[in-house]
């Protein structure tokens, strides 16, 4: 894996050379979890909760 300097996110970058397919479903996880792990971005699409569920609404925030 490449490394950047700066904080943008690379477009199109290929992060593993396993294709998804039901025998390499186990490996591809570990490679997408191991690289968006490096790249702080795994709490997006794990069941961690962020900061943004106990954001208000637009409709909530209004009847304050």
């Amino acid at each position: 894996m490449a490394e950047y300097k700066d904080n943008r996110d690379p477009v199109g970058i290929q992060i593993t050379t396993s294709k998804l397919n039901e025998k390499s479903n186990l490996l591809w996880a570990q490679f997408v979890r191991v690289y968006l792990s490096a790249r702080r971005k795994l709490k997006f699409v794990t069941s961690e909760k962020s900061s943004f569920s106990n954001a208000k609404s637009p409709e909530t925030a209004e009847e304050d």
